[in-house]
């Protein structure tokens, strides 16, 4: 089997000088190298083929037969890395709980420990008849939800 950080590290040097990020990357026990990548301004099919000649450049197949994929990360895919909060930034987003809550909101703020949504609640105010939808900002640790992933408008 393909040596995963071996891989990392030929990512990395590829991707050290640019404004690309390594999302995720997956090698089966078939030797299947799945490499998903990302950017603030997204990644253009050329970007990915220039990687994968690069990681192919210093693999040897006469070694370890493969097969290599690289992609850019799906606008439907959860987010793994807090540049992929920052890119998302002032859109809406969905987040799930470990606890199982779902609730959509506009991702307003990210840092390091954590990440905030506005989100629209029903609210019944102390002696108020009935609720009235208001902004809420709930902030979540990243060790505190399941998943947070973009919401892709059609």
């Amino acid at each position: 089997m393909i040596d995963r950080n071996l891989v990392v590290d030929i990512i990395k040097d590829y991707l050290s000088d640019k404004d690309i990020e390594l999302i995720d990357l997956t090698i089966t026990s078939d030797n299947q190298i799945l490499v998903d990548i990302d950017s603030y301004t997204g990644v253009d099919i050329d970007t990915c083929a220039a990687l994968s000649n690069f990681i192919e450049s210093k693999l040897d197949r006469d070694i370890e037969d493969y097969a290599l994929q690289v992609g850019c990360v799906s606008l439907t895919a959860h987010f793994k890395t807090k540049m992929q909060y920052r890119k998302h930034l002032g859109h809406e987003v969905t987040v799930v709980t470990k606890e199982g809550l779902r609730m959509t909101g506009e991702l307003v703020e990210v840092s390091d420990g954590d990440f905030s949504v506005d989100v629209m609640e029903m609210i019944k105010e102390e002696g108020a008849k009935r609720r009235h939808k208001q902004i809420v900002t709930r902030t979540f640790n990243y060790d505190d939800v399941k998943s947070v992933c973009y919401n892709l408008k059609v």
